[in-house]
């Protein structure tokens, strides 16, 4: 997997683009506490700048945020509030065997799982989700389907934000046959110290992952899907563009 948000972070941060993960993390701590889960511990994966940790640390989990991107960890550290010791940042791949401490909970929010370019990744990564939680503990990831690949990145260029300080241009293409969306995102900032304009880009790299393919990668792990539905709580269906998958580790927690 290339590390992408490098010269894009601060411009990631600046977009808010952390608000779905925190959208995601709301979400999850009504769904634990509806099934009398208040709180644990927490391995957030692909945690970006930290915004969805926060939360689950603000709620009372001990959480351990884990990124690729150096320059995404550094804004996720200051992001964390000196209030709560709770919550650390590590660089790690989620493709790769992890020999951390399983928790109660792994989460993969946005497009982390999308982000993972092969089969064979997003197979490897649900091994690493799987050995992030102990007997009894939840995975809870979402992801952008197929759908949303075909019909929002067809070539155009997209704005997705027009500020006084910022201007970031989006040209978004999907290859339906390979299944890969490649996103080319420019940008032009305005920094404070001069007043000056500054453009940069990065290409961003995307699979379109199958409902079938997510729900095998599931099995394979050893886990238990539990439900899988859009963010409105719809079933799945041929026009769903997100969708969230909850997974379980079969057995009884420990402690």
């Amino acid at each position: 997997m290339r590390v992408m948000y490098q010269r894009y972070a601060p411009i990631y941060r600046r977009m808010n683009q952390g608000a779905w993960s925190e959208r995601m993390a709301y979400w999850t701590l009504a769904w634990l506490r509806a099934r009398g889960v208040d709180s644990g511990q927490l391995v957030d994966w692909g945690c970006g700048d930290g915004a969805a940790a926060v939360v689950f640390a603000n709620a009372g989990w001990q959480v351990l945020g884990i990124d690729q991107s150096p320059t995404m960890l550094q804004l996720a550290a200051q992001r964390t509030p000196k209030e709560v010791p709770t919550l650390r940042w590590e660089r790690g791949d989620l493709r790769r065997t992890w020999a951390g401490n399983p928790g109660g909970l792994a989460t993969a929010f946005y497009d982390t799982l999308n982000y993972l370019a092969t089969l064979a990744d997003l197979q490897a990564a649900w091994q690493t989700l799987a050995h992030s939680v102990q007997s009894g503990g939840y995975v809870v990831v979402d992801v952008n389907t197929p759908y949303e690949y075909a019909t929002a990145w067809t070539g155009q260029h997209v704005i997705t934000a027009d500020t006084d300080d910022v201007l970031v241009i989006n040209r978004l293409r999907y290859n339906a046959r390979s299944g890969i969306a490649r996103g080319r995102v420019v940008w032009f900032a305005r920094e404070d110290a001069d007043e000056q304009w500054r453009r940069g880009a990065e290409t961003h790299i995307q699979r379109a992952h199958t409902d079938a393919e997510m729900v095998s990668a599931i099995e394979q792990a050893g886990l238990s899907l539990l439900e899988r539905h859009t963010p409105h709580g719809a079933e799945p269906s041929a026009t769903s563009t997100r969708l969230i998958y909850i997974a379980h580790k079969p057995g009884r927690a420990s402690g």
